[in-house]
């Protein structure tokens, strides 16, 4: 789940209208209640693919606290969600199911297989209640700029 996206018609069609009317503070409102409804989903996402990890080590405490999921809006193309970080780490491995790290006190890494897709998978849980939000939110947005 390094990056997933959900096209919608509605929003397509509703964030083409908003970019020609160029209302760009109701835009900027958008963008804000987009990132408020996407807020809660991010985190049990995050959580999801944290406690699938191991806990050895501190691995799922440091992806809890460094880890982050991005809301990115383009009012062409829809709004796409990532895993991003804070620290340097590649968060996309996780997903991947093998992860690179040191060995402790020897220098030397070693590849990890891990649970694959845990963070996909509660995504995929929130999906259609979050894509229905969010295309509700800019059909309503489109309707206050008309």
């Amino acid at each position: 789940m390094a990056e997933v996206e959900a096209r919608l018609d509605e929003f397509k069609k509703a964030g083409a209208k908003l970019q020609e009317l160029a209302d760009r503070q109701l835009v900027l409102s958008m963008r804000r209640d987009l990132r408020t409804l996407a807020k809660p989903v991010s985190e049990r996402v995050l959580n999801a693919l944290a406690d699938a990890m191991p806990h050895r080590g501190g691995l799922s405490d440091r992806i809890k606290a460094q880890g982050r999921i991005s809301l990115l809006i383009n009012l062409k193309s829809g709004v796409r969600i990532q895993l991003a970080n804070k620290a340097g780490m590649f968060m996309g491995q996780f997903e991947g199911g093998v992860i690179r790290h040191p060995v402790f006190q020897t220098g030397k890494w070693v590849a990890q297989k891990v649970p694959a897709n845990a963070g996909l998978h509660q995504f995929e849980k929130e999906a259609d209640t979050l894509g229905a939000q969010v295309a509700e939110k800019v059909t309503e947005t489109m309707r206050r700029a008309l």
